[in-house]
């Protein structure tokens, strides 16, 4: 049995093209109050957030790579407004959107998905990367990103499409 619908997309036709559902499987614990303890040189939290599966279409075999513009576009127009209702959650500190691709990545289920997990915490590794980004900023009056991806199109050639860069840009 399907677990309850948190989000669908519909087609033109009325019927769901992107569905979103609790992971059964969750890495988190949404009801757990995540309590801070130490465990000799460890700081060690239990994990609170949410789980869950984007399902990408209502078709088993239906790859990001053979979807059309349009099935592209409802997908990601999902990752959009799971992201946005799930950062509008105070308690979400982090919010990850990821996709397992094949049984080596870790995947579970055949049918195309990507998950989305929230934390109650800022992991370690992602504040160390929001401390160096913000230090750039402030020392250089510029954003890391734009400064790497410039560098490496100018000195490495690295095949980017530019039209595609600049749509990121949000300075």
């Amino acid at each position: 049995m399907l677990p309850a619908i948190l989000m669908e997309i519909k087609g033109k036709d009325g019927n769901w093209q992107v569905r979103v559902v609790p992971n059964r499987y969750s890495a988190v614990m949404s009801s757990v109050p995540g309590t801070l303890r130490f465990d000799n040189m460890y700081r060690l939290i239990k994990s609170s957030g949410n789980h869950e599966v984007i399902i990408e279409s209502p078709l088993h075999d239906r790859t990001i790579e053979m979807m059309s513009l349009k099935e592209v576009g409802h997908l990601i127009e999902a990752y959009h407004r799971r992201y946005s209702d799930l950062t509008k959650d105070r308690r979400n500190k982090t919010v990850i959107l990821f996709r397992n691709h094949g049984k080596t990545a870790g995947r579970s289920l055949s049918h195309p998905h990507s998950q989305i997990i929230t934390l109650g915490i800022i992991p370690r590794a992602i504040r160390v990367r929001q401390i160096n980004f913000l230090s750039y900023r402030r020392g250089n009056g510029r954003c890391l990103l734009c400064d790497i991806i410039e560098f490496e199109l100018l000195m490495f050639c690295l095949i980017y499409s530019r039209s595609f860069i600049r749509g990121m840009d949000s300075s």
